[in-house]
């Protein structure tokens, strides 16, 4: 990852993490009414709210940071980590399009092909087909960025590990 991915990611966690100071989510969610927060929210306040999660340009950024935790838990064997950030993406991608429906066409194919693909390879906790399906999930990816006329925005696995996450196949959890 390069210095400027890095930056932006470290940029998308502070702008999350300031749009949750931003919206007043400081402990309870819901009023004493029962409402919740987001339901006595004013125009202006879901006019910012949407302005600062923009469209499928956010979800993006995170299906990014949780494809090469994918591609790491793949290479450590971890195959619970990757469970987990397989199921990160797909949410990720289902909740950007709740905001762009547009993307839906697009991104149908990538969540009906190599995405349970990718499920099957993790499932049978196989290090080979992971390889395979991984390489699947990346043309995936490009295909959909071609479809949606920004194949400038080319996938690869990463080359460097940039993730403070490390945990070998026998580690057991709290280690």
């Amino acid at each position: 990852m390069s210095i400027a991915s890095a930056r932006a990611s470290g940029w998308l966690w502070l702008l999350l993490g300031g749009c949750l100071a931003a919206c007043g989510s400081g402990g309870s969610s819901a009023s004493p009414s029962g409402a919740t927060w987001l339901s006595e929210e004013s125009d202006e306040q879901r006019l910012q709210r949407e302005r600062q999660l923009r469209g499928f340009d956010v979800a993006m950024m995170e299906v990014g940071h949780r494809y090469v935790d994918l591609y790491w838990a793949g290479q450590d064997a971890n195959w619970r980590a990757a469970a987990y950030e397989l199921d990160k993406i797909r949410v990720a991608i289902e909740n950007g399009l709740e905001r762009r429906p547009k993307r839906a066409d697009s991104a149908q194919a990538f969540l009906a092909g190599p995405l349970p693909a990718m499920d099957e390879a993790v499932s049978a906790q196989d290090p080979d087909l992971f390889a395979v399906r991984f390489h699947d999930l990346t043309d995936g990816c490009n295909a959909c960025h071609a479809r949606e006329q920004v194949p400038f925005f080319e996938v690869r696995p990463p080359a460097t590990r940039v993730s403070p996450l490390h945990r070998g196949p026998s580690a057991s959890p709290g280690e």
